[in-house]
């Protein structure tokens, strides 16, 4: 008598196993969002990517002003996870600079303005930013401590206290021995957004505080974690402008904190340039479609030159009375583009709050930071798995069948 049960068995399961992994590679690359390579940074990959026109305006009031010099800290590209297009400007502008952190300020002069109430003030962007995957090697080069750059961004500053005892102590202890800046930003990272609690804050209240805190918003994350990369060596600073915007009828936005202020930090490697960082997010090296950058520095008054910046980055000079912000509003607009071809149009993606702008990175099914919800996998691919149901029933057809039939064989064997 020869018993063959077991080895049919084995074959049977080896046939299930092979045919559902057929099926999840084939699932897996039906959803699997198009990654393009950039050619320029071979350690990126973009996942995803989403256009956005943004119109600012400024209104202000003027009180028997003869004239007004004008300027503004424009959107900046971010390369390589943001591009910034000027497309129109109110009025002509007379200046543009460049400050050291590589930020834009347009400048515009008016004159002949007596009897004038009111001046308005409009600019247009054009706005593409990109999820990148960062494919970061630990060898990510060695400073040049005598370079402008690492003196620059690894200084004490406001809201920047790296030179406190206390924020120096926390960050040894963080690193520990760690000496490659890769590894040591990483842990320094896990060490902020796993021991800070998010609370937000009316004002901004900087690294220090929020060290002795152990919470803030997504300022205090920003800044303790650019602080404690400075106090160890390493170059950061902190990004300031919006993420996630909720679109409301008309895409209007009453000022800036509407649309969804937001900052965020970036770290510095000599052979990679600088790398996201958003420690609120949970995000290191991994960037999304959903932040737009503003301004590279913080979110209170910013300077450049002898030039105070007032609320939202602006600044104003002028002869004659006072000149005061009668407002500052924002018209933001999502593209049609399908760019992670899942269904739905970025502006129908942003409109309904979904999460189809965000990455996914790990391949998962739903975007990265996002707890899964079954809309966020079954409404995008109902059409797939109503063509898979069936392959997988003929598949559990097929293997009761040829059970049927071994074991039909086995009784005969055995008599």
């Amino acid at each position: 008598m020869v018993n063959m049960l077991g080895t049919d068995k084995s074959e049977k399961y080896d046939y299930l196993s092979t045919s559902l992994l057929i099926v999840c590679l084939l699932l897996e690359s039906a959803v699997r969002p198009p990654k393009i390579s950039i050619q320029a940074e071979p350690y990126l990959e973009e996942t995803n990517f989403v256009k956005y026109q943004i119109k600012e305006c400024t209104e202000l009031a003027l009180n028997n002003t003869l004239s007004l010099s004008f300027y503004s800290v424009l959107f900046t590209n971010s390369t390589p996870y943001q591009e910034v297009a000027l497309i129109n400007s109110s009025s002509p502008i007379t200046q543009l600079v460049h400050d050291i952190h590589g930020n834009t300020i347009a400048g515009m002069y008016f004159s002949n303005l007596l009897g004038q109430q009111e001046l308005r003030i409009t600019f247009s962007f054009e706005i593409t930013t990109r999820a990148l995957h960062y494919s970061l090697s630990e060898d990510v080069g060695v400073y040049d401590p005598s370079s402008s750059l690492f003196e620059a961004y690894t200084i004490n500053e406001t809201h920047i206290e790296s030179a406190n005892p206390k924020i120096v102590l926390k960050a040894r202890e963080i690193v520990g021995a760690e000496r490659n800046a890769y590894r040591a930003s990483r842990l320094i990272f896990r060490w902020v957004h796993d021991n800070i609690k998010y609370e937000i804050q009316d004002e901004e209240m900087g690294a220090l505080w929020a060290l002795e805190n152990r919470k803030g918003d997504c300022s205090e994350f920003s800044f303790l974690f650019t602080a404690l990369c400075r106090a160890v060596g390493i170059p950061a600073r902190v990004t300031s402008g919006v993420a996630d915007p909720k679109l409301p009828d008309g895409g209007f936005f009453p000022d800036w904190k509407s649309m969804g202020a937001h900052q965020w930090a970036e770290v510095y490697f000599p052979n990679c340039g600088w790398i996201w960082v958003d420690p609120t997010w949970d995000q290191f090296a991994d960037s999304d479609a959903m932040h737009i950058a503003h301004i590279r520095t913080e979110f209170a008054q910013y300077k450049h030159e002898n030039h105070v910046f007032h609320t939202s980055w602006i600044g104003w000079h002028y002869e004659g009375e006072n000149v005061s912000l009668n407002k500052r509003t924002y018209e933001l607009f999502v593209s049609d583009i399908d760019s992670d071809l899942d269904g739905l149009t970025n502006a129908e993606e942003a409109k309904k709050g979904t999460n189809g702008l965000r990455p996914d990175t790990d391949y998962d099914l739903w975007g990265d930071k996002i707890d899964w919800w079954p809309t966020d996998f079954f409404l995008p691919n109902i059409y797939l798995l109503i063509a898979i149901v069936p392959i997988i029933s003929l598949m559990i057809s097929w293997l009761k069948a040829r059970r049927s039939r071994l074991h039909a064989s086995s009784i005969k064997t055995e008599i």
